[in-house]
């Protein structure tokens, strides 16, 4: 184009991950290569599927890089914005089976608190609103999710934080996020 080299992104991708054959996979994850298969097919012909990573992936530094290659396994099978396709983006608030799709909302359609994607506050609590709507935060619950370890831009994260004037927060752990909460509510294991 114009003399200058370009590469779609579909080629990258597909470049960055050609070395992990099913065989290398399951040498590396310590699975059978049958049954890495096997889940392959089911997640991308039994549609609409779900990937749900609560609890695993999400609550790790840099989860983020988890998180953006479960959107890409949505992406690419079609898994990704159809009704019962939760692709285990947890990185927004309390996105308890709420597909990733919902962070873009249809004509008409409204916000809850529950679903702003923390990325995004900033920019909602300087202009006070989320896309055309009128919206004042000034609470928040945040309920088994650590989204100062687990979001990208902690910096971000962390100084909207300090501009919520209340945080409620149920977790089984004093994470990061736990310490900037007003109030702190006990949560079941997921054993119990």
């Amino acid at each position: 184009m114009n003399g200058i080299s370009v590469t779609c992104a579909f080629d990258l991708l597909k470049a960055s991950v050609a070395e992990y054959t099913p065989e290398k996979t399951a040498e590396i994850c310590n699975l059978s290569v049958d049954l890495i298969e096997k889940i392959t097919a089911v997640y991308a012909k039994e549609t609409p599927s779900t990937i749900y990573s609560y609890l695993s992936i999400n609550h790790y530094v840099n989860g983020h890089y988890g998180f953006r290659a479960t959107s890409m396994l949505a992406a690419l099978t079609g898994n990704l914005g159809k009704p019962g396709a939760y692709c285990g983006m947890n990185e927004s608030l309390g996105t308890n089976f709420v597909n990733i799709k919902g962070a873009g909302y249809p004509e008409g359609g409204t916000p809850s608190p529950m679903s702003i994607p923390i990325l995004w506050m900033p920019e909602i609590l300087e202009s006070g609103k989320f896309g055309e709507k009128d919206i004042t935060l000034k609470s928040m619950y945040v309920a088994h999710a650590n989204i100062i370890g687990n979001s990208a831009e902690r910096k971000s994260v962390i100084d909207t934080l300090n501009k919520i004037e209340f945080i409620v927060m149920a977790d089984l752990n004093m994470n990061e996020t736990a310490q900037y909460a007003d109030i702190l509510l006990p949560a079941a294991h997921w054993f119990e």
